[in-house]
Parts: C-alpha cells; structure tokens; sequence
C-alpha cells in the first residue's frame, strides 16, 4: 500500500478532544494535508492538558498536521474559515449538534460554494433521530450502547476511550470512502458519525445473543446454562480476590 496515498487531499480539522482529531491524525498520516484549527486560547484538549501542565500529549493526536489560530467568535474568523473551507476537500467536526449551522458553518451552508467537499461530522447520537439534539462523551458512548455493561464493570469507569477513538477510525473510513465517491461522481457528500451507533457496532456479545437467542434452550440443552463470572460482593466465601503464587 502507498503510505502517501492521501497526498495532495487538503483537510481542515474543526475538532477538539479526541474522536476529530483521531480522524484528521489517520489522514495525516496516510499524506493528507491537515491544516488544525484552533481557538485564541487553544482547543478544549489543549487547555485541559495545559492545566495538568502535561501539553504535550497534543502531539500523541496531532502529528503530521499544521495549525492555525482561527477566532470564530468574530464575523472574520467565520469569514476566513468559510474561505478555507472553499479550498479543502474534506471538513472535520465534532462540536455541539447546532453548533456549527448557527455559525453558518454547516454541510448545507458549505456545499453551496464547495459541492465537492466531504463533511465529516462526528457526534454522540448523530444528526437524526430522537437524540439528535443532545451532547456526548466518551462514557456516555459506552454506556448508552452497552459497552460497559459488557464489561461488567459497575461502579468503575473505562480506562481506554474506545467511544472516541474508533469512532474517529470509523471517521476517517467514512471521509476515504466518501473521496472515493467523489472520485466517480465528481460530487462531496456529508459523513454522519454517530458514536452510540460505533460502540453498538462493536458490542458484538449483543449481537450474538440476539443471533442464537431462537436457539438459546437448544444451546443450554447440550451445553448447559451459561455460567456468568463472579464479580464484587457475589464471589462466595473461599474464593480468593486474584492470582496467588504457589
């Protein structure tokens, strides 16, 4: 495979925290052109790592692309960025659902003067449905798609940010797929990412249990029930709490 088989794709990079820039880090690093927009007083993931004076885990995210300090807070700052995004082939956003129609920023604002630009939105429940309108973090991800019940970690909350980070992965498989897209049809399109909807997919002990539950008794009747672990205050007495060495 080409390692630069991105080359000459310019993508401008909107996002903050982790599931955006994940996307725009995989297109960095297959040759894209990523150019990181950030605030006067730096993304949200920057001013979080400031604070914990750890700033250079921006660079585990970030590597590859260019940056620039854009104020969208100012009518020139959206000016500027509606210019460049006339100049880009792919757009990478995971703000607030509204967010960016109220700034004037959105697919249906954009395409008008780019149609062959390829919009990558990512949020927690995706642009329809009855959740559409709320926001989304990692743990909400997980949870709301079963992920951390699977886990059987009640009480506990997960150490790796599997909500953000495969759905940037799955992102940066939806921007490929839509420049291939283009490709044949000369036209962009808009990459609806929803992270519940990731984490779903990835649920795969839901997916097999609703594929054998018509032949559940069958299973149990060869196999017996299934025995679920011990976990908590239901290890009985006797059972020790780890690994012991004899």
């Amino acid at each position: 495979m080409a390692e630069k088989i991105l080359e000459g794709i310019k993508v401008l990079d909107l996002s903050q925290f982790l599931s955006g820039p994940r996307c725009s880090q995989l297109l960095a690093l297959k040759g894209a052109d990523v150019v990181k927009v950030e605030s006067p007083l730096g993304e949200t993931m920057r001013l979080l790592t400031r604070f914990m004076n750890a700033e250079r885990m921006m660079g585990t995210l970030h590597q590859n692309k260019r940056a620039i300090v854009v104020d969208l807070k100012k009518k020139e700052g959206v000016e500027l960025l509606k210019r460049l995004a006339r100049r880009s082939d792919v757009l990478v956003e995971n703000f607030a659902p509204g967010l960016m129609k109220k700034l004037g920023l959105d697919y249906e604002d954009l395409k008008e003067s780019n149609p062959r630009l390829v919009y990558v939105s990512i949020t927690g429940f995706g642009r329809t449905g009855p959740l559409s309108g709320r926001t989304a973090f990692d743990i909400i991800a997980q949870a709301s798609s079963g992920i951390m019940a699977a886990y059987k970690m009640e009480g506990r909350t997960p150490k790796v940010y599997f909500g953000d980070l495969v759905s940037g992965a799955y992102a940066a498989l939806g921007a490929v797929e839509a420049l291939f897209h283009r490709e044949r049809t000369g036209r962009g399109q808009l990459v609806d990412v929803s992270m519940q909807d990731v984490m779903y997919f990835q649920n795969f002990s839901c997916f097999s249990d609703r594929a054998l539950e018509p032949v559940k008794d069958k299973i149990e009747g060869i196999h017996g029930p299934r025995v679920e672990p011990f976990h908590g205050s239901d290890r009985p007495r006797g059972f020790s709490q780890g690994p012991q060495v004899l």
